[in-house]
């Protein structure tokens, strides 16, 4: 005879585990293609942290795709793997650690998977204001001026990215940038504040958010890559075998 508590427990548990990580899984999603930029010119001839921001917008609408590793950071974890993303929403991160995680959404649908349980987590978009890379436009700059205050972190100078104390720890070579820092009061937002850093040639190298519950998360970009012709199928999903799936774990899609 089943037992049916048992199956149920089954089932619930790993249900529990990835709603208690979904708002990770968010941020991370929209950290990324927020600042996925791409950019040439001297940080130095702007002079204040607004007319910087304005600066990396007007560069934004100059790629149609854009491509780095990427490695993740928490207090607790670290993940890596490669991040693609093609205007205006398709996205793909693609990680070696944890093996065979992907995030990929196609416009219409958007889906992590997470081997560790042979699970799926998808959500159909609402809207293009949904998918993730509808926020990887002079539009979505715009929404984070209205949403953030923002201010250099100490000074419009050049300093080592890995020369200040607001990252978690080093990853990469300890290459010159620019910090902005963004606040808002707003708890929708996920954070409540974050740092980038930018380089001489308008990349984004770091951004380091604290939580609405002061945990911090780092993001770290490096050998990035733009206008590389990304095909449609890079951001086809394929099922892995026998996995299940939970649908609308952000949102309900229905409302």
């Amino acid at each position: 005879m089943i037992d049916t508590m048992a199956v149920s427990h089954t089932k619930l548990l790993p249900r529990m585990m990835l709603l208690h990580n979904r708002l990770t899984y968010r941020v991370l999603i929209a950290c990324i293609l927020l600042f996925a930029t791409v950019a040439s010119g001297s940080a130095q001839q702007i002079r204040t942290a607004s007319q910087f921001l304005q600066r990396l917008s007007e560069e934004y609408a100059g790629f149609e795709d854009y491509m780095a590793d990427i490695v993740v950071t928490t207090e607790r974890e670290r993940m890596a793997g490669t991040l693609y993303h093609r205007r205006p929403n398709l996205l793909n991160i693609e990680f070696t650690q944890p093996q065979d995680q992907f995030i990929i959404t196609d416009g219409q649908f958007l889906r992590v998977h997470v081997p560790s349980l042979n699970t799926t987590l998808s959500q159909r978009l609402r809207s293009t204001a949904d998918a993730p890379g509808g926020i990887a436009t002079a539009e979505g700059l715009a929404l984070l001026r209205r949403n953030f205050s923002v201010a250099f972190q100490a000074s419009p100078d050049f300093v080592g990215v890995n020369s200040t104390g607001n990252f978690i720890e080093p990853v990469g070579p300890d290459t010159q940038v620019v910090n902005l820092r963004f606040d808002t009061s707003t708890p929708d937002e996920g954070y409540r504040q974050l740092v980038i850093s930018v380089d001489a040639d308008y990349r984004i190298r770091r951004i380091v958010g604290t939580t609405v519950d002061l945990n911090r998360v780092q993001f770290d970009f490096t050998n990035v890559r733009v206008n590389q012709g990304l095909p449609d199928s890079r951001f086809e999903y394929v099922s892995p075998p026998a996995s299940s799936t939970f649908e609308d774990f952000l949102f309900d899609s229905a409302n």
